[in-house]
């Protein structure tokens, strides 16, 4: 069976006129343009939705480590490994491990399981990683890393 990569919904984009309503409300249109009502709009909808914007990078390494060492996490592991039949979504492999596309809370509570990845080794390396070794700056690049890779892994299950 084939797995395609479904996209990551990134969260919501303001509309213009309601970046026009806090930047004339709060008086940054004059100084500083739609950019700080921008941040002030963003802000406004996470504090209304935690989960409403991807969360590209673990927010806390020590809490992060703390929370794979959880029951929980081991649960969702699990879940998303057998789900896989305990292969690589990229190469087909053995997947021991699970890629996490966005650290979202529900994504962490283990109720949105759509952007977890069951992964080998190799291939969690090559999403993080270059082929020269260098960390990927940028949440897109791991992503576009991720696509290419299930990509090959579609093209040579069509020619078999």
């Amino acid at each position: 069976m084939v797995w395609t990569l479904q996209p990551i919904d990134r969260g919501p984009e303001p509309a213009q006129d309601a970046l026009i309503e806090i930047a004339n409300r709060d008086g940054y249109l004059k100084d500083r343009g739609l950019g700080l009502a921008g941040l002030i709009w963003r802000q406004q909808v996470k504090d209304r939705d935690r989960n409403a914007f991807v969360v590209p990078f673990v927010p806390d390494d020590k809490d992060y480590n703390r929370y794979r060492k959880s029951v929980a996490w081991q649960k969702i592991r699990a879940r998303v490994l057998s789900t896989a039949r305990g292969r690589c979504r990229c190469c087909g492999g053995k997947a021991h491990e699970v890629h996490h596309r966005d650290y979202r809370p529900r994504v962490l509570a283990g109720n949105d399981d759509a952007a977890l990845v069951a992964i080998c080794s190799d291939c969690h390396r090559k999403v993080h990683f270059t082929p020269e070794g260098k960390r990927r700056a940028f949440w897109e690049d791991s992503e576009q890393a991720l696509a290419t890779l299930i990509g090959q892994q579609m093209s040579r299950a069509a020619l078999t």
